[in-house]
């Protein structure tokens, strides 16, 4: 009998649609869509979207890649980071001067980022992980609602993102190339935001950690992984250095940026000192690098207090705005407002809870652990903000993806038992994340008299923490009532401030103060955040309840600042009808600031003294 000849089947070739490309395909898409859909709609209802509002970084950028390609750059150098303002004057040059093509772009770089942070929990966690990571990135809100301003966080979060990625492929073999790859990844995101090269020595533990290599190899490869980066970097230090014959690696203002940081008025978020001490140094003649070490040389304890209030805020719920009204932007589009977009508080308290739930792979994941550490430090070395703390949501998603992987996995297996202990560890990770919000809700109720700030050379009272929130329009009439625990006849002098968002603030203003009235002329101005002050008679206030009411006097086109920090009920707004409205939530950034009497200020200075050795 013949033997029956089988058909050998040839071997299939890969193919494109497998499950995994389809489901990563499809979740690039919701992001794709989602923030196309956003964006449509802030073209449509934001008024500043073809025009940035004086004063920003956004109009700064914008003028800044114009004159590149005017070429009228002026010949000095760089006062800001400049990666930003050349990517978007190759834009302009591609596609002429659309300021839509260019957050288009953004939005497909954020688009990326999705892409580069499925690729990284792939690797770390598996491919289910990967896919609830691509999710949580495709609906977080802050990467759409930066992607559609002209700021550098988008790509920022972008270079962040990617420089994980390369520097975990060292593990697979640490080549030349991919060297080169890491260090001018690094260069360029240091040319977006230089305080990043903070992360440095951090990478440098992870590499002798993980490498299975030679510690003098670990070294040189190391050394050679600077060097690329300082290749990246010097086309900028170059440029520096020909229009001005000095040595400025990447840009100017960086010790003065420490120093807004970290002095005897600075706050874990930004804030200009008082007009008396930056006289006070011109006079003696200091630097503001000897300002940083005379601080925390001589107040280590409030300085010690200000990194931990920073590191605080740093994980906390709370975006504090900068360059942006986060509630207004939100108000331009509903896709912003729908629940299943993410805040930070949400991703946050899922990524501290993964912190944990995933210390078995402590080895694996200790880069991480690295970045998140060196990023978290190179932030509160300045300022806590919304935008500045955007590229670390990248590795925290991979974090809070894999808690709920790990849920996923304990419901599966009904490890109830864990998974109830899983759920205490999210409640107290949840109240961490979320204590300056709780903080905020009860402080008026165990500080009914208001906020008490008392210096060496005055005292401030007000309602408020000096957090920009929101805005109301200043061509209503409003009225803010603050107490005075202190007899004001006994200081030297009364300045009222009050800060206003946006706008031209010329005109004039009727206030009120006690019912005693005066007419107080704004001068025109331009920037988003204006800070006006105006002296008056101590011995018009009164110690206890005082009424201070601002009536406009013409049009101004300007609105009056609020802080949604606190809610005291003392903040109000005038109906047609003739009675006063109360403010729903927050306070008018109005405040007193009593400066004290020569004899005050040395036994104020002598309390100070003795409470700080104490």
């Amino acid at each position: 009998m013949k033997k029956k000849q089988t058909k050998q089947r040839k071997p299939r070739s890969p193919s494109f649609f497998t499950k995994e490309t389809i489901v990563v395909a499809g979740l690039l898409l919701l992001a794709f869509i989602l923030r196309i859909v956003c964006l449509s709609h802030l073209k449509m209802n934001d008024p500043c979207f073809y025009s940035p509002l004086a004063g920003t970084d956004d109009l700064t950028y914008h003028n800044n890649a114009q004159q590149i390609i005017a070429g009228t750059f002026p010949k000095i150098p760089y006062g800001i980071s400049p990666f930003y303002f050349y990517f978007l004057a190759l834009i302009y040059g591609l596609f002429g001067v659309d300021i839509y093509i260019a957050k288009l772009f953004q939005m497909l770089i954020s688009v990326a980022t999705c892409y580069l942070i499925w690729l990284i929990a792939r690797r770390m966690f598996g491919q289910t992980t990967g896919y609830i990571c691509l999710a949580l990135s495709a609906c977080y809100g802050m990467f759409m609602i930066h992607a559609g301003l002209l700021l550098t966080e988008t790509i920022n979060t972008f270079f962040f993102t990617l420089l994980i990625l390369l520097l975990l492929r060292f593990e697979d073999g640490c080549s030349v190339s991919r060297i080169a790859y890491a260090g001018i990844c690094l260069g360029l995101l240091s040319l977006c935001r230089g305080n990043i090269l903070v992360i440095l020595p951090f990478v440098f533990v992870w590499m002798l950690f993980r490498l299975k290599e030679k510690k003098r190899i670990i070294i040189f490869k190391f050394l050679l992984f600077c060097l690329f980066c300082l290749l990246a970097i010097s086309p900028a230090t170059i440029r520096n250095y020909l229009v001005s014959g000095q040595f400025v690696p990447i840009r100017t203002g960086g010790d003065v940026a420490l120093w807004l940081a970290n002095n005897p008025y600075a706050q874990p978020w930004q804030q200009p000192p008082p007009g008396e001490y930056v006289q006070k140094m011109e006079r003696e003649g200091s630097t503001c690098s000897e300002e940083v070490l005379k601080f925390i040389k001589e107040e280590p304890a409030k300085c010690l207090n200000l990194y931990w209030q920073r590191f605080l805020f740093f994980w906390s719920n709370q975006e504090i705005p900068n360059n942006m009204n986060y509630d207004l932007i939100r108000s331009y589009s509903w896709i912003l407002k729908m629940p299943f977009i993410l805040s930070f508080g949400f991703i946050a308290s899922l990524a501290l809870c993964g912190f944990f739930l995933s210390l078995s792979k402590w080895r694996r994941l200790f880069l991480l652990y690295m970045i998140i550490s060196g990023f978290m430090i190179a932030t509160l070395l300045v300022s806590v903000l919304g935008r500045f703390r955007l590229p670390i949501v990248s590795p925290l998603i991979i974090f809070a993806g894999f808690t709920l992987f790990w849920w996923y996995e304990k419901i599966k297996k009904k490890g109830f038992v864990m998974l109830f202990l899983s759920v205490i560890l999210l409640f107290f990770s949840t109240i961490f994340v979320y204590s300056q919000t709780i903080t905020n809700l009860f402080y008026p109720h165990f500080h009914p008299k208001g906020v008490v700030v008392d210096l060496p050379d005055r005292i401030i009272f007000r309602d408020d923490r000096d957090i920009y929130g929101s805005d109301f329009n200043l061509n209503n009439t409003i009225k803010k009532e603050i107490m005075i625990e202190a007899e004001p006849s006994n200081f030297e002098e009364v300045v009222l401030y009050f800060n206003l968002f946006g706008g031209n603030p010329a005109g004039i203003l009727n206030i009120s103060i006690n019912n005693k009235e005066f007419e107080a002329p704004l001068q025109p101005s331009s920037g988003l955040l204006i800070f006006a002050s105006i002296k008056i008679p101590p011995s018009w206030l009164k110690k206890g309840l005082n009424t201070i009411i601002l009536k406009p006097k013409g049009e101004i086109k300007s609105s009056i600042a609020i802080d949604q920090s606190y809610s005291f009920g003392r903040s109000y707004w005038l109906l047609q009808s003739g009675e006063w409205k109360r403010l729903e939530k927050g306070e008018y950034m109005l405040h007193l600031e009593l400066k004290k009497s020569v004899v005050a200020k040395s036994n104020a200075q002598g309390r100070f003294e003795r409470k700080h050795f104490s």
